[in-house]
């Protein structure tokens, strides 16, 4: 996608044709974590390569560099230190969508993303990119009840995670050492994991609001970068902007196919011969 920046029309078409094989993947044997690391690449390698292909590059490069590192180390934390053996809880078998089904969701998944990635490509709004690529996560749940339930827990992890990076950022003002650093991410990670690792009905929210917080302090840490306060309001906004649209877009198509259906039965009624 990088060597197509220079032709915007083709590299649309691709990215139109890959958002329709991601959410068509849905519905098969693909591992969703898979999946939406593959959306993300595609929404965030192209908008970044009109900028800069060269940086492009280096986002690409970096995203595989660290995603093998994050795999290494999950692998040697997990040999070290061994999972507790859960006991196994017995979970009703769902039925395989039809292929007519997975044809329809990423049909109605993507019809209600091409118009906001239309317009951020556009318009090259890459200070919002968060916003598109947030729509295009939640659109993965092609319905309306699982997108809004998606969209506050987003809303909620990353609030959640946002105040504690405030509170870590201003400890850290006071005290700027690395191993103060060091003691409140692990302090931080000790008293999220409890929760995470709960049987709690909200317990992925921590791991939000843990990814929160090492994405901010990070952030934050950083040379010329902004404040954890500021990057916390950006996102909060961006998170609020994808959700609202997600709400709205799929309550749209569903008055929309429900008035398209109603029209179709009145037709048939209307034609069907009567005896």
């Amino acid at each position: 996608t990088v060597t197509l920046s220079p032709f915007p029309l083709v590299l649309m078409v691709l990215v139109v044709l890959s958002l329709y094989l991601v959410f068509f993947g849905m519905g098969g044997s693909l591992s969703p974590f898979l999946l939406q690391w593959i959306l993300i690449a595609i929404l965030l390698v192209p908008m970044i390569g009109f900028d800069s292909p060269v940086l492009a590059l280096q986002i690409v490069n970096s995203l595989i560099l660290a995603g093998l590192v994050a795999v290494i180390v999950t692998w040697l934390m997990h040999a070290l230190i061994p999972d507790v053996p859960a006991v196994p809880k017995s979970r009703p078998t769902a039925s395989k969508p039809t292929l007519e089904m997975r044809l329809g969701s990423a049909r109605r998944s993507l019809l209600v993303v091409l118009p906001v990635v239309v317009f951020f490509f556009t318009l090259n709004l890459s200070g919002l990119l968060m916003t598109m690529i947030m729509v295009a996560l939640l659109a993965l749940q092609p319905s309306l009840s699982a997108g809004t339930q998606g969209g506050v827990a987003l809303l909620l992890g990353n609030m959640l995670g946002g105040l504690i990076a405030m509170l870590l950022y201003n400890l850290l003002l006071a005290v700027p050492t690395y191993g103060l650093l060091v003691s409140l991410l692990t302090l931080t990670a000790l008293l999220l994991g409890r929760g995470l690792f709960s049987a709690r009905a909200k317990a992925p929210l921590y791991g939000m609001a843990m990814s929160t917080v090492l994405l901010l302090i990070g952030g934050s840490s950083l040379p010329f970068a902004d404040d954890a306060d500021t990057k916390f309001i950006a996102r909060i906004i961006q998170l609020a902007l994808a959700v609202l649209y997600i709400v709205v877009a799929f309550r749209v198509w569903d008055w929309v196919s429900s008035r398209v259906s109603d029209g179709s039965q009145r037709r048939a009624a209307v034609h069907r011969p009567t005896v």
